[in-house]
């Protein structure tokens, strides 16, 4: 019913507004380093308020807002739920892949991601909301987007491993100066 597909869709935005709103404010408030924009720092490497990008890495806000919108899809279409669960573990993930977070960062912007969304579906099913897509016009858009989804994916591999090698081969270059003292 469209009171159904109405409920749902407040959620998804919902959910994918608030996670990625708390997201983005923690990232600059905690201030933790990107691995791409120092290879030479660590993990442990915070500046607190720095308010620059590159220092704004912990929690991934591309994990958040994909976790929570992959949930909230596969709360809204259970059948689906696997393969909304599986795009949405896939794109957090290529976050660390990338080498733009660490892995850490990605994890915790899928919890984060999570916890955001089930507490406003709990919240609204409290409220009375009801979920749930029907079959028909709108499975099949959420179909044709998700087959885009993954050949972007695929396509977007192979400017992944080349970063990869890129900042392996950076970082190893900062070591090797740092051990024969040229830093």
């Amino acid at each position: 019913s469209l009171i159904r597909l109405r409920s749902t869709l407040l959620f998804m935005i919902a959910a994918v507004g608030i996670s990625g709103a708390i997201a983005s404010v923690a990232k600059y408030v905690i201030g933790r380093v990107r691995p791409s924009a120092f290879p030479e720092a660590g993990v442990l490497e915070f500046s607190v308020l720095a308010l620059m990008p590159s220092w704004a890495s912990f929690p991934s806000g591309h994990a958040t807002t994909a976790t929570a919108c992959a949930l909230a899809l596969a709360i809204a279409c259970p059948r689906q739920a696997w393969a909304w669960a599986s795009v949405g573990i896939t794109a957090a993930l290529s976050r660390a892949f990338l080498g733009v977070h660490w892995l850490s960062d990605t994890l915790a912007g899928m919890v984060l991601g999570a916890v955001v969304t089930l507490a406003l579906y709990g919240a609204m099913v409290a409220q009375g909301h009801r979920f749930g897509v029907e079959g028909g016009t709108l499975a099949r858009c959420i179909g044709a987007a998700l087959a885009e989804l993954c050949r972007l994916v695929r396509q977007g591999l192979g400017t992944a491993v080349s970063a990869l090698q890129q900042l392996l081969a950076r970082t190893k270059a900062a070591r090797e100066r740092r051990s024969s003292g040229l830093d």
